[in-house]
């Protein structure tokens, strides 16, 4: 079987093409210090619910923020980086934030798409030449829009292996080829990792740059994410990274940071603090619109396609309606049962290397939570419930 592996890999084309690189550009900086006001009803039951899951060990430790409007409410840690030697976590502890890195990538797509940079409307094999489908009248259908809202046409997680495998993304994606269409660009909902980090090589083609380099450029250094990064070798090296963790003998063992999805970056290769996620729900939230309007934001969270869930944590929410994709968001609408009135909440997870994570934006009332956690849990599948329960409560 490995022989087999191995000589379908060598199939692919052994080189990354060559491409020229211009230097990055200089933009306006939204660097704005965050005003943190705790609100102390708030605080008390946030950390009444995080004390609780330490104490019956259901996580090691986790970072919370909670934004209404421009202010944080909320903004601090519970437990430790690393559990063994009793390193407690700081608000600028950095995480993997694992398939969150695709809302990431959404709004720094809406960013270039704002700055007249690329159009959604982009068609893949026309910047990418490599890029072609089993079903050749297909390729030229497929456009940026569909990468970024998983409706390609591929079967589900279609070379998710692959990525996991370490393989180069240019070496996975010159197989896309191989797999027959499950149907037409834009018809079909079917998550995906491979594909989604494609979207990475179209704006790295576009604005002649490393990706890297345009995360950095463009969304990191102009909004202060001074923690955020998109390599192994960055949250290695930072001082001040939360270990992953695994429960063993009832025991938080710290684990190894692995390699998996930095050669899909845009699909989960995001490190950040919780200080650079409460600047990403700042300007979710419309705080800073010269760098994302709220007609781009809308264009971001606009349903695309019905996701149809039937498994998903997230149907189990209370009042949970439909589920939809918009371009790196999850689109959640909810019913009151009593009053027939509909609620949306924008929101996605992440889960890799033993991390957990959870961002949800409440754009009409003005809230955005964020959760980081170094282990595992079954926490997160209800914590944005359960914080959104709470900080509707102080609200009234």
């Amino acid at each position: 079987m490995c022989l087999v592996l191995i000589c379908c890999l060598a199939s692919c084309r052994e080189q990354e093409k060559t491409i020229i690189y211009s230097e990055p550009a200089i933009i306006d900086t939204f660097d704005q210090e965050l005003v943190v006001i705790e609100n102390i009803d708030l605080a008390l039951k946030v950390d009444s619910l995080f004390n609780e899951a330490l104490k019956e060990l259901q996580i090691s430790g986790a970072a919370v923020s909670i934004l209404d409007g421009n202010t944080a409410v909320l903004q601090k840690t519970y437990g430790y980086s690393d559990a063994r030697s009793k390193v407690p976590l700081t608000t600028k502890s950095v995480f993997r934030i694992g398939s969150v890195s695709k809302s990431i990538t959404g709004v720094l797509s809406g960013i270039l798409f704002q700055q007249g940079k690329i159009n959604f409307d982009e068609q893949v094999s026309q910047v990418d030449p490599d890029f072609s489908f089993y079903n050749s009248n297909y390729t030229k259908d497929v456009k940026l829009s569909h990468l970024l809202s998983h409706t390609s046409g591929l079967p589900y997680h279609s070379y998710t292996n692959l990525v996991e495998y370490g393989l180069p993304l240019h070496k996975i994606v010159c197989r896309f080829s191989e797999i027959m269409n499950l149907e037409s660009p834009g018809n079909v909902y079917s998550y995906q990792n491979a594909a989604f980090a494609e979207s990475g090589a179209v704006l790295s083609q576009k604005l002649h740059m490393p990706i890297q380099n345009i995360y950095k450029t463009f969304l990191f250094g102009p909004l202060g994410m001074k923690s955020a990064s998109t390599s192994y070798a960055d949250l290695k090296d930072s001082d001040n990274f939360a270990k992953p963790h695994k429960k063993i003998a009832g025991i938080w063992i710290p684990q190894s940071v692995n390699k998996k999805y930095y050669n899909a970056i845009p699909a989960g290769g995001v490190n950040a603090s919780i200080e650079d996620m409460s600047k990403i729900m700042r300007l979710l939230l419309g705080n800073f619109p010269t760098m994302l309007a709220d007609s781009t934001i809308s264009i971001l969270t606009t349903p695309t396609i019905d996701t149809k869930v039937r498994y998903r944590y997230y149907k189990k929410w209370e009042n949970f309606d439909k589920s939809y994709y918009g371009y790196g968001w999850r689109i959640h609408t909810f019913k009151d049962p009593t009053t027939g009135v509909s609620d949306t909440l924008i929101h996605h997870g992440g889960q890799v290397n033993n991390y957990r994570s959870e961002i949800a934006i409440d754009r009409k009332n003005g809230i955005a939570i964020c959760v980081l956690f170094n282990s595992y849990t079954p926490l997160a599948n209800t914590v944005i419930p359960k914080l959104l329960e709470i900080v509707k409560a102080i609200h009234k």
